[in-house]
């Protein structure tokens, strides 16, 4: 399974017509849930939730269900800060800076609003000097800052249900529960928030990218698309205030670059077929991770800058796709369809662009 933005445009459109939908209320055998039911089908079911928490069941789990006459609305900004402190309890604190409500341990909140302020107004910028149109965040976006390594992995865990965990994760974005986790740098933390800046940033990206209209929590994106997006705001210069006046070389990704044409040193040809098969399907982010960022990287990179017009295309495609698996033909005829060329006729002109 994977959020329903023809759901969610329904919701917005409703909503402006002051006539929101009703909450439907779900009894499982995990408990009683309420909220705007975004998938229903003959084996699962996808519940969204006020606070912007995805709950997903499987049929045979649903006692029963009920449409309320109470409607569908998100919690407010200020009604998300209620309930994210008395669910963290008195050693944190929370503040409310734009579309984020940030938690973090006391006397340590401030010195990240600034952060997530700065990165929200570049984001912003940064795709509407392309003419992209964002959608504001239809719920408060959630960011909380665990004291510690040891609690962020503790915390992580409960909101992944139990996933593993690399031992170098700095942060992560869990799409079901629409929540960015991080764990508190210690004081005099510029030495600190550098080492770490990137993967915050990229982790943050995805918050962002999942509440913004670019992706949709629920459907099945490649990862190339994902991912080359979080990685290329890695660059601070992608989202700096004085990215207005940056120039290419400012956003460049000089290690990405590295990496990629290291792979092709010995045949430059070969970038074609690394593409090609990044197009079809994810793999190689499970076989070469590593490979597979630097290749994701560069193609958005490319079409980000060079094909700006047609990379906002592909985007819609995806959002229109719907629940269904995605096919490595479908994927190939989606990108063909975007560019009017295939990733391996695109390699020659990215790797003229990476090359010093």
């Amino acid at each position: 399974m994977r959020t329903a933005s023809l759901v969610l445009l329904i919701f917005l459109a409703n909503s402006a017509a002051a006539q929101a939908p009703k909450s439907l209320l779900i009894e499982a055998t995990a408990g009683r849930f309420v909220g705007l039911p975004i998938h229903w089908g003959s084996q699962d079911a996808a519940l969204l939730e006020k606070s912007g928490r995805i709950q997903i069941f499987e049929q045979n789990e649903i006692r029963q269900h009920q449409l309320l006459e109470e409607p569908f609305q998100p919690v407010t900004l200020q009604e998300a800060r209620t309930r994210l402190q008395s669910e963290l309890g008195a050693n944190y604190e929370t503040l409310v800076t734009g579309p984020y409500v940030i938690a973090a341990p006391k006397g340590e909140a401030a010195r990240w609003e600034n952060r997530f302020r700065t990165l929200y107004g570049g984001y912003v910028r940064y795709f509407e000097t392309r003419g992209w149109q964002l959608r504001k965040p239809d719920f408060p976006l959630v960011v909380i800052v665990l004291t510690n390594r040891d609690e962020f992995a503790r915390v992580a865990s409960r909101e992944t249900d139990g996933a593993t965990l690399g031992n170098n994760l700095a942060g992560m974005y869990v799409p079901r529960t629409n929540r960015c986790l991080l764990f508190n740098l210690p004081a005099g933390n510029a030495t600190n928030w550098q080492a770490t800046e990137a993967t915050i940033v990229h982790e943050a990206v995805h918050q962002l990218a999942y509440n913004s209209g670019l992706h949709e929590r629920l459907f099945e994106h490649p990862l190339w698309m994902v991912e080359g997006l979080a990685t290329m705001f890695e660059v601070p210069a992608v989202y700096d205030t004085n990215a207005a006046r940056a120039g290419i070389e400012d956003r460049f990704y000089a290690s990405r670059a590295s990496e990629v044409l290291q792979l092709v040193s010995n045949d430059p040809n070969e970038l074609g077929d690394l593409f090609q098969d990044l197009v079809s399907d994810d793999h190689l982010f499970r076989s070469n991770p590593n490979e597979a960022y630097a290749l994701a990287w560069a193609m958005t990179f490319y079409l980000s800058e060079r094909m700006p017009k047609q990379y906002f295309q592909y985007m819609a495609l995806q959002r229109q796709r719907g629940f269904e698996a995605y096919s490595a033909e479908n994927r190939q005829l989606d990108f063909r369809q975007a560019f009017q060329s295939s990733p391996k006729q695109l390699a020659p002109h990215v790797l003229r662009m990476l090359k010093p």
